[in-house]
């Protein structure tokens, strides 16, 4: 995880073990995670009746609370403004954590740009753009064909497994058998 971080990220992965709540906190240039417990469970659902419905987003003085509990002991060794790969767990997943308020009453979502992730481990370094230099339209497209139809039209089409790439599964485009002679110039 931390190999594949971004420079000036972090990651926080929530876990819940018998319902204590613990945060793994890394960085790029950590050599290893910290680990922090952060509260249990009843701490959590202490903090207000309406823990789950719409009038806890309401009250600034419960979503301060939760900060401190969830936010404080992890945000303090992470820079304001940087970003922050977050995975839940638990209660937390009920949760909408980026409203959380710190000492200030700024929510964690505008002091950090938080993205959410099922899971640490799926962090991965940017993508990298492939370099597309062709194109191909395609035009009066038939939804209505049947399955003969359609098996039947595609045979007009081969595949060039010299110039193609994958996706996946689907192929980047196909090769006419026979192209109208017209577009040999095109």
């Amino acid at each position: 995880v931390i190999k594949n971080l971004p420079v000036g990220s972090y990651a926080v992965e929530f876990c819940n073990i018998a319902d204590d709540y613990y945060a793994v906190l890394a960085g790029k240039g950590y050599r290893a995670p910290e680990l922090y417990r952060i509260c249990s469970k009843d701490d959590i659902t202490s903090i207000s009746a309406d823990l789950f419905t719409e009038y806890l987003y309401e009250d600034a003085k419960s979503l301060r609370k939760l900060y401190d509990l969830v936010w404080e002991p992890v945000l303090k060794q992470v820079p304001e403004g940087s970003d922050i790969y977050c995975s839940l767990d638990g209660i937390l997943n009920l949760l909408n954590v980026e409203l959380f308020r710190d000492a200030s009453m700024r929510y964690v979502g505008d002091v950090y740009d938080i993205h959410r992730v099922s899971t640490t481990a799926s962090i991965k370094e940017p993508a990298k753009m492939a370099d597309f230099s062709k194109a191909v339209l395609y035009g009066d497209l038939n939804y209505y064909m049947n399955h003969t139809e359609i098996s039947s039209d595609s045979d007009k089409y081969i595949y060039d497994a010299a110039s193609a790439k994958y996706r996946g599964a689907v192929m980047d485009y196909v090769v006419p058998r026979e192209l109208l002679e017209e577009t040999r110039e095109e």
